[in-house]
């Protein structure tokens, strides 16, 4: 699928977490979008919004390594993207498949990095995100913030709250599944943190300001800014993956059908 994308398609802010997450801007929450009167005022993002061709080619060098450095992994990271791109390079299964490879959902955040159309929709206290591969977010908008470590649940959409600083949707990220990837072959862990800055630039052009940290896997916090191009199209074919697919791939490549028997369980 990742190579349909790549022939199909061809501001920074603050320096940590903290500074861009809604819990810790020392504002005071507005309302904005807390009931249907409210949403009436809030920014017209209606349609399908796709990531930008260029953001599209520094993901893929971000996940390739011909960033220049840009992405601060740890070396344990930088052994897992080096051994990632090898494995393509030679055309053989890695150590850890990418997953789409697998129908493993690709999570937050690796949906806003790969071109596949996402659309937003408002209810009160609320912004729920459709992604065209199955993923959902849920932004919880009402002024909660996140549950306790002990009660909170893990998903490849993560724990999302979130609040209006007036045309800006602000958003904070905890939660997320282990198995979920950030860039393509790249997994996060329970430690990922996300901040994310959501405007409409322009009439067709959404943009995303984003702080990432996890100490097990950058050295100081990945700061990126990735823009999205507007389709007034309805929303294309949506197509999760079945998690019990035996197609065996290698290198991108469908090279047969895995057909042992189930395992028995007692």
């Amino acid at each position: 699928m990742r190579r349909i994308w790549i022939l199909a398609l061809g501001c920074l802010i603050g320096s940590t977490s903290a500074a861009a997450g809604p819990s810790n801007t020392g504002r005071t929450l507005t309302p904005q979008g807390r009931t249907w009167d409210s949403i009436k005022r809030l920014p017209d993002w209606s349609g399908v919004w796709v990531l930008s061709d260029e953001s599209w080619t520094e993901a893929v060098n971000s996940s390739t390594g011909q960033d220049e450095g840009r992405l601060p992994l740890t070396p344990r990271y930088l052994a897992i993207r080096a051994e990632h791109n090898k494995s393509e390079a030679e055309n053989q299964a890695t150590a850890v498949p990418e997953n789409e490879y697998t129908c493993t959902p690709v999570g937050i955040p690796e949906s806003t990095a790969i071109p596949i159309g996402h659309e937003y929709l408002f209810t009160p206290a609320r912004v729920t995100v459709i992604f065209e591969n199955g993923i959902v977010r849920r932004i919880d908008t009402s002024g909660r913030p996140h549950p306790p470590e002990k009660d909170l649940v893990y998903s490849f959409g993560g724990h999302s709250i979130g609040h209006w600083e007036g045309r800006t949707l602000v958003v904070d990220t905890i939660g997320i599944i282990p198995q979920a990837e950030f860039l393509i072959g790249l997994r996060v862990t329970e430690k990922t943190h996300l901040s994310e800055r959501i405007s409409r630039k322009d009439r067709d052009t959404l943009v995303i300001d984003t702080v990432m940290t996890d100490p097990e896997i950058f050295t100081k916090p990945y700061v990126y800014t990735r823009s999205y191009k507007h389709y007034s199209s309805e929303p294309g074919e949506y197509y999760p993956c079945n998690g019990a697919n035996r197609d065996v791939i290698v290198g991108g490549k469908q090279t047969g059908v895995d057909l042992t028997p189930p395992a028995e369980h007692p």
